[in-house]
């Protein structure tokens, strides 16, 4: 649960203090550490065989991790705006501009303060009263759901893959999934909705096994539910309003978490349950959840370079015809 946590943390905070410019590369280095970590996981599990001392070696880096994030992790000016912590937003701000060699605009903390009434009062609740961001949240939760089955149901199937289980998962965790980090570098040019729904595609169609190309069909595979799961992260962030953000996206990664339980379950089904598909039954179920996900993608805004909205009522008309767009400019000049 506290990995969880963390995850949504490292999630949230970078689209939060950088310019729609930047952000694909914020996301972006922090998406090189994940392949890395399976990698390194892979290793580990290939010299302490026995799970209670892998278990306890790994729990270590989460540790760490907590005492990193205690001492260096601060909240981000946006959300201490919108709790009204004015000052406390204010000297972050003035921090960034020192860092960044600028200087804050006249009346930059009034323009912040801009509809703080409102969102103060902002409860998780309030969705419900905010039908289309209402709609896109139930996407973004399938989504989520989707990436987390489909991701894990391909690497629990490395299992019964050809060759050594620990080779496989550095080939699946390197190959397919590193190169993610450098396709998101591409995110500002072909936008966000074409590149999730085409990785969703790119999945569907290589969920199914065949002949001695196995392990390349199912990292082709991985490869694009991998696509899927970075992008989707900021993706939800930025459709996500600063208010509710980190209650939103602790949802999103539970809806992924339940996905995942489900994902052994399914791949073993054809054990269980005699149908005419046979073993390909597992693979038919994950093609056509992500099939779905793939359909449901387009009805999600392009986020590419806009505004990160601040409360429930920017986010339910985020690019929806009633919002005028906002210039990347205006938005690096708010934003340090």
């Amino acid at each position: 649960m506290s990995l969880v946590g963390g995850l949504v943390i490292v999630s949230v905070v970078p689209p939060e203090i950088t310019a729609p410019s930047a952000r694909a590369y914020a996301i972006a280095y922090r998406s090189f550490f994940w392949p890395m970590g399976a990698m390194l996981l892979s290793l580990l599990a290939y010299y302490i065989q026995d799970w209670n001392w892998l278990q306890l070696v790994t729990s270590i880096f989460p540790v760490l991790t907590a005492i990193l994030y205690v001492i260096f992790l601060k909240e981000t000016p946006h959300y201490l705006v919108t709790k009204g912590k004015h000052k406390e937003a204010e000297n972050m701000f003035l921090h960034m501009a020192s860092v960044n060699g600028k200087t804050l605009p006249e009346n930059f903390m009034e323009e912040l303060k801009e509809g703080e009434e409102a969102a103060v009062k902002e409860k998780l609740k309030s969705i419900l009263k905010a039908p289309v961001l209402l709609k896109r949240t139930a996407i973004l939760i399938y989504l989520w759901f989707t990436a987390g089955l489909s991701y894990y149901g391909l690497s629990f199937n490395v299992t019964n893959l050809t060759g050594s289980v620990y080779i496989n998962n550095i080939i699946m965790s390197g190959v397919a999934d590193l190169p993610v980090a450098i396709l998101i570098l591409l995110s500002h040019r072909l936008g966000t909705v074409t590149l999730i729904t085409s990785a969703f595609l790119n999945a569907y169609i290589n969920t199914d096994k065949f002949g001695y190309v196995i392990i390349i069909v199912c990292m082709i595979g991985k490869y694009g539910i991998s696509t899927v799961f970075m992008f989707e992260t900021f993706w939800t962030v930025e459709i996500f309003p600063t208010t509710l953000r980190s209650s939103l996206m602790g949802i999103a990664s539970l809806a992924a978490r339940i996905g995942s339980a489900l994902a052994p379950v399914i791949v073993d089904l054809n054990m269980h349950i005699q149908t005419i598909f046979g073993p390909s039954l597992g693979a038919l179920i994950f093609g056509i959840v992500m099939f779905i996900a793939a359909i449901l993608a387009y009805f999600l805004p392009e986020t590419n370079g806009q505004r990160i909205p601040e409360t429930i009522a920017e986010a339910n008309v985020f690019q929806t015809g009633n919002q005028k767009v906002e210039t990347e400019e205006k938005e690096e000049k708010t934003t340090l």
